[in-house]
């Protein structure tokens, strides 16, 4: 059904982004449209808009050769061009990240990365996010967008089981909360009895004092994934058959 999703999503981001391209304009603009123009073309390019990722590939090109590219662009323009992967692509983010001083770049590129969908692509990413180029601070960024992904969540979370240990030395204390949200936001996509039943015995397993309220929102999550799916989907994916189309 993704096809008839992406054909209703371009229906309704298509007309806005049209109107407000890709440059903002010469008179003052306020935040709310900053953000909108990102938002729009950023989901536009997401849901196969194959005008809107040539041009995001196209800035990305030109921004490597030394050419503009506005700040508020730049974390969609990055997250397109990762998102349809090129052999290149990791190499391009790496050339970004390694130029720069400034850690507000640094964070573009680390959720761009999240982006990717090819499986050798986020095993790449993934040994990078716990390398010594990423700041600890930074590396639950990058794996709470990688673990978002639905192409990169269940080898995040393998990811993540692996490197149970190392995660645990870096963040105990205070700082395991952001681990506990990179948790969260892996696991709440998973909607099968198979994932939940690997959740919980995890869970059971490695306990970690304070988050026990979290893992089991977690666990209440992909339960209410599973009841909805069994529930709704042949709804769902009647009504994409009539609006998609119209």
């Amino acid at each position: 059904d993704q096809p008839k999703v992406g054909k209703f999503a371009g229906k309704l981001f298509a007309p806005i982004a049209a109107k407000m391209g890709w440059d903002k304009p010469e008179q003052h603009e306020e935040n709310p449209q900053i953000l909108l123009r990102s938002l729009v073309i950023r989901n536009l390019g997401r849901f196969g808009d194959g005008g809107t990722i040539k041009e995001a590939i196209v800035r990305l090109g030109s921004y490597l050769h030394g050419s503009a590219l506005d700040p508020d662009m730049r974390k969609t323009v990055f997250s397109l061009a990762c998102e349809n992967y090129s052999a290149e692509r990791f190499d391009q983010m790496m050339q970004i990240y390694d130029r720069t001083d400034d850690h507000q770049e640094k964070i573009r590129v680390l959720r761009a990365l999240g982006a990717f969908k090819n499986k050798n692509e986020i095993k790449k990413v993934l040994k990078f996010s716990l390398s010594d180029q990423v700041r600890a601070q930074d590396a639950p960024i990058l794996l709470n967008n990688l673990g978002s992904n639905n192409d990169a969540r269940k080898l995040t979370w393998e990811f993540i089981k692996d490197n149970w240990a190392e995660l645990q030395r870096r963040y105990h204390g205070g700082g395991f909360g952001s681990v506990t949200r990179v948790l969260q936001a892996t696991t709440s996509g998973f909607i099968s009895a198979e994932d939940l039943a690997d959740v919980e015995k995890f869970f059971g397993e490695h306990t970690v004092p304070g988050t026990e309220r979290a893992m089991a929102q977690s666990l209440e999550t992909i339960r209410s994934n599973i009841s909805w799916r069994v529930r709704d989907l042949e709804n769902i994916r009647e009504w994409l058959a009539k609006n998609a189309a119209t």
